[in-house]
Order: structure tokens, then sequence, then C-alpha cells
């Protein structure tokens, strides 16, 4: 499985972070933030190549970046008539369907020419099985879990293998959600001195995570949704945090992570 981040950024796009996105093996999309589209494209990554989008909750940094995506594969199809029309299926937390597609219609205009559908299934609350899609070579077993944010935010569990907080705050009930994982992929939007600020926002910080995957059993953290961080600001970020669990990293943008069977590979650019 391969993890590429294309957006890092908890505290809006800097020049080196876009806001929250996350694609795995080149066609499922964990969220959709501003700036997206380009780091697809710096990445050699068509939109054609995007089957599914999973958005976390509706906060406005981890899906506006959804709409520039649709215009692109519109404008893609238009331009190819000979290759049927669709565009990646979107999933959404329960309730929000309405919401999504109101704001599609209200600032997509489909081209006239080209049948171009988009597709938004609810994921619900209480699901009682995985959902199961198939990626490039094989399947994926997605579950979730309702997180301590607002709105209404999921966690994701992918084959066992993964798992992306999505928002949130300290929660016990994360820790069997992520039990064994080789990879969690986890927000730490506020630094350890702040963390009184995290948690009253349903937040969390480096040391917050540290202790989730010390008792959820897991083998790596990488932490995203992050705030500014350069020189020597990402070593005092982690410090903390590495006293409880040694092996946890700060994503950056653009960076590739490979996990096979039993490790977990930063791969170069």
């Amino acid at each position: 499985m391969e993890i590429l981040f294309l957006g890092t950024s908890g505290h809006g796009i800097t020049l080196e972070r876009n806001l929250p996105s996350i694609l795995i093996d080149r066609c499922i999309l964990f969220d959709c933030g501003e700036g997206t589209l380009k780091s697809l494209k710096q990445n050699h990554i068509s939109v054609t190549e995007i089957k599914y989008i999973f958005i976390s909750h509706l906060h406005a940094d981890h899906w506006m970046g959804l709409l520039a995506l649709l215009w692109e594969s519109a404008l893609y199809s238009r331009e190819n008539l000979k290759i049927p029309q669709c565009s990646p299926e979107i999933f959404v937390p329960e309730g929000m369907k309405d919401h999504v597609l109101t704001l599609i219609r209200l600032t997509y205009s489909p081209f006239a020419r080209v049948k171009f559908q988009v597709k938004v299934t609810e994921l619900p609350q209480n699901a009682n099985h995985p959902l199961i899609i198939q990626g490039r070579t094989s399947h994926f077993q997605i579950e979730w879990l309702t997180t301590e944010h607002l709105p209404l935010c999921y966690a994701f569990r992918i084959n066992n293998v993964l798992g992306i907080s999505g928002d949130t705050r300290p929660s016990e009930n994360l820790i069997p959600f992520f039990s064994k994982l080789l990879t969690l992929i986890h927000e730490a939007t506020f630094s350890d001195d702040d963390s009184e600020l995290a948690h009253k926002l349903k937040h969390s910080t480096p040391s917050d995570c540290a202790r989730l995957g010390h008792k959820a059993g897991v083998l790596c953290i990488i932490l995203t949704h992050v705030p500014p961080l350069t020189g020597e600001k990402e070593k005092i970020f982690l410090k903390d945090a590495k006293k409880i669990f040694s092996n946890i990293i700060v994503a950056r943008d653009s960076e590739k992570f490979k996990i096979s069977s039993d490790f977990v590979e930063r791969t170069p650019n």
C-alpha cells in the first residue's frame, strides 16, 4: 500500500503545506482540502485515476478542494467524449449528502454536451459491516468510527493496516479501533504547550497521538494537520511525544510512504 500526502496543514495553506488530503494507491482520496488538485498535478497524477473520495467531515479545510477536482474531471470529460463520463464516487458522513450536493449545484455547471454525474453516498454512523471497494489491483476494506469533533466526523481503518484519525480530541474509543495497525495517520493541530486549547476545540497534540499509538499497539505514527513547522520547530513539536512513542514523525506535502506486511518505509520523492 502506498500513501501520498497531498496536503498536511492544520492552520490554512502555507508556502510549504496545502490543506488536508491523503492519497492511497493513487486511486483513493481521504479528504480533499484546497490545493489537492495542484498537488495531484505536481505529483503527476491525473484526476482520472481517482476512483473514490472519502470526506471525514464538512469543515471547509477538509473538502473545499473537491469542487476544483470535479471541475477538472468535467473538463477532461468534455475533451475526451469517447471516454465514459464519470466522476469519483464521494463518501460523506451520515446526513451530509444534501449539503455537499447543494454546494456542488451552486458552484459547478456541467457542460451541456457531457453527461457528467456526481455520485455522493452517505456512510451511516452505526454501520455493522465494512465497505469493500475495488482499487487499482486489489480490494480495500474500509471501516469508520465517529470521533470527538464537530460536525460529525469519521476516523477510518483501511485493510486492518492503516488508520486515519480525521479530526478529533483524545478518545478512548479510538484505541480498539486502531488496535495493532502498522501505520496510524493522526491529526496534531496544536503543540503540547497548547493542549488545553486543543482539547477545547476538539483537536489533538503530538503527545495525545503518542499515547493513543502506544495503547493501541501500532507500529508507526505519522502526524498531519499540523501547525506551521520550520527549522527546529519540528524537533520541538515532537520532543515530548517521542518520550512516549519513539516511532512518530511529521508528514510533509508530496511525501510518500510504502506499507508492506511488517514495516513502513519513507520513500524518496
